[in-house]
């Protein structure tokens, strides 16, 4: 019942009643589960009280395991935040505890580093993915060729639209006008 009040608190942002409540469980001795930081850290991250976010992260060490999900959410609140190497460095810290980034870890990666015009950087990761088997999705594609065809990169573009066509990606109307106007 704790995690659900958490949940309303925090889509109505008002994490810090979240936190209350999470005050209230260690009082009355409730062990607070990996989802209860994974809501709290969402929380936060929404409302890009990332630094917070980021102290309750590195804290969940030790207490509970973190999953995928508590990873995706971190990265992505750095993301929003412009914080590229920070979020690499938790990528990293990912993959070492055994855990595989998924679509979602690099969704959050690929508009920001083309939004900072490190469009090198985001193909990049559109080549791991493919390396690891995870098929990007359209609106991924999309936002990846927009960047380049933002910054001029044509000849990335027409082989990202041949890479992307052998390995199975069926594009959509906004994919095939992106290629015509580029």
């Amino acid at each position: 019942i704790y995690n659900t009040l958490m949940v309303g608190f925090c889509s109505l942002s008002n994490v810090d009643e979240a936190f209350q409540l999470l005050e209230k469980m260690l009082k009355e001795s409730i062990t607070p589960t990996v989802v209860t930081f994974n809501i709290l850290l969402d929380g936060l991250c929404r409302q890009a009280r990332i630094d917070e976010a980021w102290m309750l992260f590195q804290n969940m060490d030790g207490v509970v395991e973190k999953t995928v999900t508590t990873y995706n959410t971190i990265v992505k609140g750095l993301c929003r935040k412009r914080k590229i190497e920070e979020a690499n460095s938790v990528i990293s810290e990912m993959l070492q505890k055994g855990h595989t980034p998924d679509v979602h870890t690099y969704s959050a990666m690929i508009p920001v580093l083309l939004k900072l015009g490190r469009v090198k950087e985001a193909c990049n990761i559109l080549h791991t993915m493919k390396e690891n088997g995870l098929p990007p999705n359209t609106i991924l594609v999309n936002e990846l060729m927009h960047g380049l065809l933002k910054e001029g990169k044509f000849d990335d573009l027409c082989g990202l639209v041949w890479q992307i066509i052998e390995n199975g990606f069926s594009p959509d109307k906004h994919t095939i006008c992106l290629i015509i106007n580029g």
